[in-house]
């Protein structure tokens, strides 16, 4: 669960960031952001494919300006771009189990309130896992 709401919240991250970048370009027509096959037709979109790769790819990448936090990972995988189910599940289990593991010691989050409150939550839930241990140990 925990990887799953990490790939959820890195897709509302890289969709704020192309939202911001269509805000500051003219060139921009963020009608076509989510468009995939369906909007092939209309009037528009041969121009946005030309401008789309200069305006999203290059300043929506990991190391650039637009600060991503914890979910830097899933953005510069490509595992949010890619179609593949299984891989996206196993590389979500893999991240969650990580960090709830090491209750979280290895994120370093932005500034970006849902994102800090679900670094919170993976930390509260790691340590309740960790007592839940100690205290069957016992």
């Amino acid at each position: 669960i925990t990887g799953s709401v990490w790939y959820l919240l890195a897709i509302e991250r890289n969709d704020t960031c192309w939202n911001n970048v269509c805000l500051e370009d003219n060139r921009c027509n963020s009608h076509f952001l989510y468009c995939g096959s369906t909007n092939k037709h209309i009037p528009g979109f041969d121009a946005w494919k030309n401008v789309s790769e200069d305006v999203l790819v290059k300043k929506c990448f990991v190391d650039g300006e637009f600060n991503y936090g914890i979910f830097a990972q899933a953005i510069k995988s490509g595992i949010v771009a890619s179609v593949e189910v299984f891989p996206k599940f196993c590389y979500c289990l893999w991240w969650g189990l990580q960090n709830l593991s090491t209750i979280g010691q290895g994120l370093s989050t932005s500034t970006y309130s849902k994102e800090v409150w679900f670094s919170i939550a993976i930390a509260v839930m790691g340590l309740i896992l960790f007592a839940l241990l100690i205290g069957n140990m016992q």
